[in-house]
């Protein structure tokens, strides 16, 4: 079993409240939402971070820093423009439902971005997957989420 897994997810979404990666406004500065509101983007990056392999405070901090890092070359990419999320302040989401096999776990992320998206609470567990997977065939075959 993959117990120590746990899913965590850095969001801006345009038009909601942003609850993973906050964002400090400085002087002069757009904050993270702020940018996106004006540029219209929508960024997601879901990341998986195994409790079991963190030694530390500062193996968390370096995953936050590699995403947040391809955040800004993504936007660079995409848009040309330099952003800068050093003043954003992190927010890890707690009691998120846990993977208990080796193979769910996009499954899981697919989830957990919908579900929380949608404000319904993280109310799933590993025997709802079967269920979803199903559910998520169909709609990629109708080619639209229901």
């Amino acid at each position: 079993a993959n117990t120590g897994v746990k899913w965590s997810l850095a969001k801006e979404k345009q038009g909601r409240e942003d609850r993973e990666m906050k964002s400090c406004t400085k002087e002069g500065e757009k904050n993270g939402k702020e940018y996106l509101k004006e540029n219209l983007l929508v960024f997601v990056e879901l990341f998986c971070i195994d409790l079991q392999k963190i030694a530390g405070k500062s193996s968390v901090d370096q995953g936050v820093i590699f995403h947040a890092r391809y955040y800004v070359d993504e936007v660079k990419d995409k848009s040309g423009e330099d952003i800068n999320v050093s003043s954003w302040e992190e927010e890890f989401v707690a009691n998120i439902p846990d993977q208990k096999n080796g193979f769910d776990c996009g499954m899981f992320m697919i989830k957990y971005a919908d579900f929380y998206s949608r404000d319904i609470g993280l109310c799933f567990n590993q025997g709802n997957m079967a269920y979803f997977r199903r559910r998520t065939a169909k709609e990629i075959l109708k080619l639209r989420a229901e």
